[in-house]
Protein backbone atom coordinates (compact mmCIF):
# COMPACT_ATOMS: atom_id res chain seq x y z
CA UNK A 1 0.00 0.00 0.00
CA UNK A 2 1.43 3.48 -0.91
CA UNK A 3 1.19 6.42 1.85
CA UNK A 4 0.77 10.02 0.79
CA UNK A 5 2.57 13.09 1.25
CA UNK A 6 1.88 15.37 3.37
CA UNK A 7 0.05 17.46 1.41
CA UNK A 8 -2.76 14.92 0.45
CA UNK A 9 -2.38 13.58 3.86
CA UNK A 10 -4.06 17.14 4.38
CA UNK A 11 -6.53 16.93 1.82
CA UNK A 12 -7.70 13.87 3.21
CA UNK A 13 -7.87 14.96 6.79
CA UNK A 14 -10.05 17.98 5.15
CA UNK A 15 -12.55 15.70 3.41
CA UNK A 16 -12.58 13.61 6.48
CA UNK A 17 -13.86 16.97 8.14
CA UNK A 18 -16.29 17.73 5.45
CA UNK A 19 -17.50 13.86 5.34
CA UNK A 20 -18.50 13.81 9.28
CA UNK A 21 -19.96 17.29 9.38
CA UNK A 22 -22.53 15.99 6.31
CA UNK A 23 -21.19 18.16 3.35
CA UNK A 24 -21.09 15.28 0.86
CA UNK A 25 -20.30 17.42 -1.89
CA UNK A 26 -16.88 18.47 -0.91
CA UNK A 27 -15.90 15.48 0.54
CA UNK A 28 -16.48 13.83 -2.41
CA UNK A 29 -14.85 17.15 -4.39
CA UNK A 30 -12.00 16.93 -2.34
CA UNK A 31 -11.69 12.24 -1.93
CA UNK A 32 -11.66 12.40 -5.82
CA UNK A 33 -8.92 15.05 -6.24
CA UNK A 34 -7.05 12.77 -3.93
CA UNK A 35 -7.54 9.88 -5.76
CA UNK A 36 -5.89 12.04 -9.17
CA UNK A 37 -3.08 12.85 -7.36
CA UNK A 38 -2.19 9.34 -5.34
CA UNK A 39 -4.16 6.51 -7.62
CA UNK A 40 -2.50 4.14 -5.86
CA UNK A 41 -3.83 4.95 -2.06
CA UNK A 42 -6.48 2.85 -0.82
CA UNK A 43 -8.45 5.03 1.67
CA UNK A 44 -10.15 7.43 -0.71
CA UNK A 45 -11.57 4.99 -2.99
CA UNK A 46 -13.22 3.17 0.36
CA UNK A 47 -14.51 6.27 1.97
CA UNK A 48 -15.97 7.32 -1.50
CA UNK A 49 -17.68 3.69 -1.55
CA UNK A 50 -18.98 3.85 1.24
CA UNK A 51 -20.49 7.55 0.85
CA UNK A 52 -21.86 6.36 -2.36
CA UNK A 53 -23.48 3.03 -0.64
CA UNK A 54 -24.84 5.39 1.62
CA UNK A 55 -26.74 7.67 -0.69
CA UNK A 56 -28.08 4.20 -2.45
CA UNK A 57 -25.61 5.29 -5.60
CA UNK A 58 -25.07 2.04 -6.06
CA UNK A 59 -23.06 1.88 -9.30
CA UNK A 60 -20.88 4.65 -7.93
CA UNK A 61 -20.64 2.02 -4.79
CA UNK A 62 -19.62 -0.78 -6.32
CA UNK A 63 -17.39 0.87 -8.53
CA UNK A 64 -15.42 3.16 -5.92
CA UNK A 65 -15.34 -0.14 -3.18
CA UNK A 66 -14.07 -2.69 -5.99
CA UNK A 67 -11.15 -0.28 -6.43
CA UNK A 68 -10.84 -0.66 -2.41
CA UNK A 69 -10.53 -4.02 -2.46
CA UNK A 70 -8.34 -4.23 -5.37
CA UNK A 71 -5.67 -2.28 -3.68
CA UNK A 72 -6.32 -3.54 0.22
CA UNK A 73 -7.59 -7.23 -0.37
CA UNK A 74 -8.05 -7.40 3.38
CA UNK A 75 -10.55 -4.46 3.87
CA UNK A 76 -13.42 -6.33 5.40
CA UNK A 77 -15.90 -3.14 5.33
CA UNK A 78 -15.16 -2.77 1.78
CA UNK A 79 -15.73 -6.23 0.55
CA UNK A 80 -18.90 -6.50 2.89
CA UNK A 81 -19.77 -2.75 0.91
CA UNK A 82 -18.98 -4.68 -2.80
CA UNK A 83 -21.72 -7.48 -2.00
CA UNK A 84 -24.47 -4.87 -0.95
CA UNK A 85 -24.09 -3.00 -3.68
CA UNK A 86 -23.61 -6.11 -5.93
CA UNK A 87 -27.31 -7.15 -4.37
CA UNK A 88 -28.94 -3.85 -5.17
CA UNK A 89 -27.74 -3.77 -8.78
CA UNK A 90 -29.05 -7.49 -9.30
CA UNK A 91 -26.08 -8.69 -9.94
CA UNK A 92 -26.14 -11.74 -7.32
CA UNK A 93 -23.40 -14.14 -8.11
CA UNK A 94 -20.70 -11.49 -7.61
CA UNK A 95 -22.64 -10.79 -4.42
CA UNK A 96 -22.50 -14.58 -3.73
CA UNK A 97 -18.76 -14.43 -3.96
CA UNK A 98 -18.51 -11.93 -1.57
CA UNK A 99 -20.33 -13.60 0.80
CA UNK A 100 -18.67 -16.78 0.32
CA UNK A 101 -15.29 -14.90 1.09
CA UNK A 102 -17.37 -14.43 4.54
CA UNK A 103 -17.93 -18.13 4.90
CA UNK A 104 -22.03 -17.23 4.66
CA UNK A 105 -22.53 -18.98 1.66
CA UNK A 106 -24.00 -21.83 3.54
CA UNK A 107 -24.34 -20.45 6.52
CA UNK A 108 -27.42 -20.48 9.14
CA UNK A 109 -28.74 -17.16 9.08
CA UNK A 110 -30.72 -15.51 12.01
CA UNK A 111 -34.29 -16.27 12.28
CA UNK A 112 -35.26 -11.96 12.17
CA UNK A 113 -33.15 -8.99 12.79
CA UNK A 114 -33.92 -5.66 13.44
CA UNK A 115 -33.81 -2.95 11.52
CA UNK A 116 -33.98 0.51 11.45
CA UNK A 117 -35.29 2.94 8.58
CA UNK A 118 -35.00 6.27 8.42
CA UNK A 119 -37.38 9.11 7.12
CA UNK A 120 -39.04 12.38 7.19
CA UNK A 121 -36.12 13.36 9.73
CA UNK A 122 -37.32 10.09 12.17
CA UNK A 123 -36.53 6.09 12.16
CA UNK A 124 -38.37 3.19 12.91
CA UNK A 125 -37.05 0.17 14.21
CA UNK A 126 -39.20 -3.05 12.63
CA UNK A 127 -38.33 -6.81 12.54
CA UNK A 128 -37.77 -8.37 9.18
CA UNK A 129 -36.43 -12.09 8.15
CA UNK A 130 -32.89 -12.40 6.58
CA UNK A 131 -33.06 -13.88 2.94
CA UNK A 132 -29.43 -13.67 2.72
CA UNK A 133 -26.19 -10.91 4.25
CA UNK A 134 -28.06 -8.01 2.33
CA UNK A 135 -31.52 -8.52 1.67
CA UNK A 136 -34.65 -9.23 4.48
CA UNK A 137 -38.46 -9.60 4.26
CA UNK A 138 -40.36 -7.22 6.45
CA UNK A 139 -42.12 -8.94 8.66
CA UNK A 140 -43.72 -6.07 10.43
CA UNK A 141 -45.96 -3.12 9.59
CA UNK A 142 -44.04 -0.56 9.30
CA UNK A 143 -45.84 3.11 9.89
CA UNK A 144 -47.45 4.06 6.24
CA UNK A 145 -45.11 7.62 6.33
CA UNK A 146 -42.43 5.18 6.07
CA UNK A 147 -43.35 3.90 2.57
CA UNK A 148 -42.44 0.07 3.58
CA UNK A 149 -44.87 -2.55 3.60
CA UNK A 150 -45.48 -5.65 5.40
CA UNK A 151 -43.29 -8.59 3.07
CA UNK A 152 -41.39 -6.07 1.43
CA UNK A 153 -38.31 -7.19 0.10
CA UNK A 154 -35.53 -4.94 1.47
CA UNK A 155 -31.75 -3.96 1.41
CA UNK A 156 -30.08 -3.65 4.96
CA UNK A 157 -26.63 -3.04 5.73
CA UNK A 158 -24.06 -4.86 7.46
CA UNK A 159 -22.51 -2.27 10.07
CA UNK A 160 -24.50 -2.75 13.56
CA UNK A 161 -25.94 1.19 14.26
CA UNK A 162 -27.18 0.37 18.22
CA UNK A 163 -29.12 -2.08 19.76
CA UNK A 164 -33.20 -2.64 20.66
CA UNK A 165 -33.57 -4.23 24.22
CA UNK A 166 -36.61 -6.25 24.46
CA UNK A 167 -38.08 -8.34 27.29
CA UNK A 168 -33.92 -7.69 28.06
CA UNK A 169 -33.26 -9.25 25.25
CA UNK A 170 -30.36 -7.01 23.42
CA UNK A 171 -30.70 -7.36 19.72
CA UNK A 172 -28.19 -5.18 17.38
CA UNK A 173 -30.20 -2.96 15.08
CA UNK A 174 -29.03 -3.05 11.55
CA UNK A 175 -29.74 -0.01 9.23
CA UNK A 176 -32.23 -0.58 5.44
CA UNK A 177 -30.74 0.94 2.45
CA UNK A 178 -33.53 0.78 0.60
CA UNK A 179 -36.53 -1.63 -0.81
CA UNK A 180 -35.37 -4.21 -3.52
CA UNK A 181 -39.08 -5.58 -4.39
CA UNK A 182 -42.60 -4.47 -3.14
CA UNK A 183 -44.96 -7.20 -1.74
CA UNK A 184 -48.37 -7.37 -2.60
CA UNK A 185 -49.97 -6.64 0.81
CA UNK A 186 -51.47 -3.26 2.23
CA UNK A 187 -51.79 -1.67 5.47
CA UNK A 188 -55.02 -1.69 6.88
CA UNK A 189 -56.15 -0.44 10.47
CA UNK A 190 -58.90 -0.49 12.36
CA UNK A 191 -59.98 0.10 16.39
CA UNK A 192 -60.46 -3.61 18.11
CA UNK A 193 -62.12 -3.94 21.44
CA UNK A 194 -60.20 -6.32 23.42
CA UNK A 195 -61.83 -7.70 26.56
CA UNK A 196 -58.74 -9.96 27.98
CA UNK A 197 -55.69 -10.34 26.46
CA UNK A 198 -56.26 -13.90 24.61
CA UNK A 199 -58.79 -12.27 22.64
CA UNK A 200 -55.91 -10.13 21.20
CA UNK A 201 -53.98 -13.49 20.59
CA UNK A 202 -56.53 -15.36 18.71
CA UNK A 203 -56.67 -12.29 16.20
CA UNK A 204 -52.85 -12.46 15.84
CA UNK A 205 -53.24 -16.48 15.84
CA UNK A 206 -56.36 -16.05 12.77
CA UNK A 207 -54.25 -13.62 10.85
CA UNK A 208 -51.37 -15.68 10.58
CA UNK A 209 -53.10 -19.09 9.69
CA UNK A 210 -54.55 -16.41 6.65
CA UNK A 211 -51.07 -15.64 5.84
CA UNK A 212 -51.77 -11.85 7.14
CA UNK A 213 -49.68 -9.27 8.75
CA UNK A 214 -51.09 -7.76 12.42
CA UNK A 215 -49.41 -5.59 14.50
CA UNK A 216 -50.76 -3.29 17.74
CA UNK A 217 -50.22 0.07 17.42
CA UNK A 218 -51.69 1.36 20.20
CA UNK A 219 -48.11 1.22 21.73
CA UNK A 220 -46.24 2.18 19.17
CA UNK A 221 -42.69 3.56 20.48
CA UNK A 222 -40.38 2.73 17.52
CA UNK A 223 -40.65 5.82 15.70
CA UNK A 224 -38.32 8.12 17.16
CA UNK A 225 -37.13 11.21 16.27
CA UNK A 226 -33.53 11.12 14.91
CA UNK A 227 -30.44 12.50 16.64
CA UNK A 228 -26.61 12.26 15.98
CA UNK A 229 -25.15 10.60 18.73
CA UNK A 230 -21.16 9.21 19.20
CA UNK A 231 -21.81 6.07 20.80
CA UNK A 232 -24.30 3.61 19.56
CA UNK A 233 -27.90 4.01 20.57
CA UNK A 234 -30.18 1.62 22.98
CA UNK A 235 -33.78 1.73 22.18
CA UNK A 236 -36.13 -0.18 24.76
CA UNK A 237 -39.09 -1.68 22.31
CA UNK A 238 -42.43 -3.04 23.42
CA UNK A 239 -43.70 -6.78 22.11
CA UNK A 240 -47.08 -5.38 20.91
CA UNK A 241 -48.80 -8.80 22.18
CA UNK A 242 -48.35 -8.14 25.40
CA UNK A 243 -50.17 -4.85 25.47
CA UNK A 244 -53.22 -4.39 28.16
CA UNK A 245 -56.53 -5.66 27.56
CA UNK A 246 -59.36 -4.40 28.60
CA UNK A 247 -59.26 -1.51 26.40
CA UNK A 248 -59.82 -0.50 22.30
CA UNK A 249 -56.61 -1.27 20.88
CA UNK A 250 -55.38 0.21 17.54
CA UNK A 251 -54.99 -2.87 15.43
CA UNK A 252 -53.02 -2.53 12.17
CA UNK A 253 -53.52 -5.84 9.74
CA UNK A 254 -51.51 -6.31 6.50
CA UNK A 255 -53.53 -8.14 3.93
CA UNK A 256 -53.43 -7.78 -0.14
CA UNK A 257 -57.18 -6.62 0.22
CA UNK A 258 -59.51 -5.17 1.92
CA UNK A 259 -62.02 -8.40 1.79
CA UNK A 260 -58.61 -10.86 3.56
CA UNK A 261 -58.43 -8.37 6.31
CA UNK A 262 -62.38 -8.08 6.49
CA UNK A 263 -62.99 -11.75 6.63
CA UNK A 264 -60.80 -12.70 9.30
CA UNK A 265 -62.03 -9.79 11.13
CA UNK A 266 -65.27 -11.21 11.66
CA UNK A 267 -64.23 -15.12 12.33
CA UNK A 268 -62.63 -13.44 15.18
CA UNK A 269 -65.62 -11.63 16.01
CA UNK A 270 -67.46 -14.22 15.92
CA UNK A 271 -65.88 -16.54 17.86
CA UNK A 272 -64.92 -13.92 21.01
CA UNK A 273 -68.00 -11.61 20.30
CA UNK A 274 -65.70 -8.50 19.81
CA UNK A 275 -66.23 -5.47 18.15
CA UNK A 276 -64.41 -3.70 15.79
CA UNK A 277 -64.41 -0.53 13.62
CA UNK A 278 -64.40 -0.34 9.75
CA UNK A 279 -60.82 -0.81 8.24
CA UNK A 280 -58.81 2.12 7.11
CA UNK A 281 -57.06 1.32 3.89
CA UNK A 282 -53.15 3.26 4.26
CA UNK A 283 -51.52 4.36 1.34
Amino acid sequence: MNYPSDDIATLFEQATIHDEQGDVYNAVKLYKRIIRLAPDWQLPYARLGQLYKLRQDWKAALHYNKKAVALHTLDRHAWWNVGIAATALRKQRLANNVWSKFGLENARLPHRLCVRMQYARQFELIWVRPIDPARAVVESIPAPVSDRRFQDIILTDGTIAGYNVVRNQRFPVYDELGVLKRSVFHTFSCLVEVPVHQDLMLLSKLCQEAGLGMENWSNAANVLAAQIQKTLPEYYGQDGLRSSAGRMLHIAIAAPGRQEATEVLQTWSAICFGNYTELILHL
